[in-house]
């Protein structure tokens, strides 16, 4: 094979968990059809690939949640309407146009008439770290047919989306690129982490041999991990607000200490006390008294 399927994974933690082990076809498919960081020529190919060298018995091992009856069908299917979409949205038409979707950008609604220089502008005009779409749009005022191209940090096509949306289709895409896969991954409960520029604790963290019942619906919104992130708030009584949130597993790092920026600092005695390193009772007294900073300084995080 190739392709590697770590190669597809953004988050570098997540690619340090799963190196050396061995990730069913089926899973291994839903994770490259998810991937932001590689092109969608890159996605395509190593499909194909898998496509090529495994069964039908095959893809139905492992532990995931798809629409598909049958899987390798549907990933065929999927890697047709993909190329298909991706040749006609780099096709020059006299009727259309390519209209640019990136917030804060001087380029952001402006048209260009080729595929061609919208991409070019993309690639010499953007930061490394801006990200968007381009939109190839009719001039025909009677329809509002379109295509989406969403590009990633390295100014690179991953995905292409038709609007409207066609419900038979979308079922297709979405049975391969909208499944749920279980991963064998290393986060624990109260490791600190990081997706974009926002932290948070893990808070819990569950492992399938075989999906649950209340599983049966899962897609790829529930491939994350369940923390608890801390809101600073002057007039709140307790100075703050520990709060639920869902971090994308295939976006989230792994956040030392050290690298916690000042105002999330809370966030360290909430990891330590998940890991059992701070007695409940402590916790709840100095958060309820509004002074989560004299257990820092009891246990040295600040002086």
């Amino acid at each position: 094979m190739k392709n590697n399927v770590l190669d597809f994974i953004e988050s570098k933690t997540l690619r340090q968990h799963l190196s050396g082990q061995t990730l069913a076809p089926a899973v291994e498919c839903i994770l490259i059809a998810q991937s932001r960081c590689r092109s969608l020529n890159d996605k395509l190919v190593a499909l194909q690939e898998r496509y090529d060298k495994y069964s039908t018995e095959d893809f139905k091992k492992g532990v995931y949640n798809s629409w598909a009856d049958d899987f390798k069908k549907a990933l065929k299917e999927y890697i047709l309407i993909k190329s298909a979409r991706s040749a006609e949205a780099k096709k020059n038409n006299d009727n259309e146009v390519y209209l640019m979707g990136i917030c804060d950008s001087e380029i952001d609604n402006t048209i260009y008439r080729t595929y061609k220089s919208a991409l070019e502008v993309i690639k010499t005009k953007l930061a490394s770290d801006d990200t968007g779409y381009i939109k190839k749009c009719s001039l025909d005022s009677d329809t509002d047919n379109s295509i989406l191209m969403r590009f990633n940090d390295d100014h690179e096509v991953y995905d292409v989306e038709q609007s409207p949306i066609d419900e038979a289709q979308f079922d297709k895409e979405y049975c391969i690129e909208g499944a749920y896969a279980e991963l064998p991954h290393r986060f624990n409960v109260g490791d600190i982490v990081r997706h974009d520029e926002i932290y948070s604790v893990v808070a819990d963290v569950k492992h399938y041999d075989s999906l649950p019942n209340y599983m049966k619906h899962s897609d790829y919104t529930d491939m994350c991990l369940y923390c608890l992130g801390y809101t600073s708030i002057f007039f709140h009584s307790c100075k703050g607000t520990f709060d639920h949130e869902h971090f994308p597993i295939l976006q989230t790092e792994l956040c030392p200490e050290e690298e916690l920026p000042e105002s999330k600092k809370e966030l360290i005695i909430l990891s330590r006390l998940l890991k059992g390193e701070i007695r409940i009772a402590d916790f709840l007294e100095m958060y309820s008294n509004g002074d989560i900073d004299s257990l820092m300084k009891i246990k040295g995080l600040i002086k």
